[in-house]
């Protein structure tokens, strides 16, 4: 299974979705402040401050781990050229072949 393909698509998806909410919570704005409904309170401000802290720690740590898994992916090609270097000089000590 592509899984490339998988998470461009739901990428697409959850994009497509965010942008979606973002219109209908803006219409529904709209249509409370035409009703004349109070739609500043303390209450929606303190619930808006947690969404963005945890949106906030939930990109925090994607990225650390990312970053996590650069270094690691960087040591282990580093580890591996040095298998290979010293596989490639241990071969140069053995003798050629005897010219005839």
């Amino acid at each position: 299974m592509n899984y490339r393909l998988l998470a461009l698509a739901f990428l697409i998806i959850l994009f497509i979705g965010i942008l979606l909410f973002l219109f209908m919570g803006r219409r529904y704005s709209i249509w409370q402040h035409k009703m004349g409904y109070k739609t500043d309170s303390p209450g929606l401000r303190i619930a808006e401050s947690a969404i963005f802290g945890f949106m906030g720690l939930l990109v925090a740590f994607t990225f650390s781990a990312a970053s996590t898994k650069f270094d690691a992916t960087r040591l282990l090609i580093v580890d591996e050229t040095n298998a290979i270097a010293t596989a490639y000089l241990r071969l140069s000590l053995l003798q050629g072949p005897e010219p005839l």
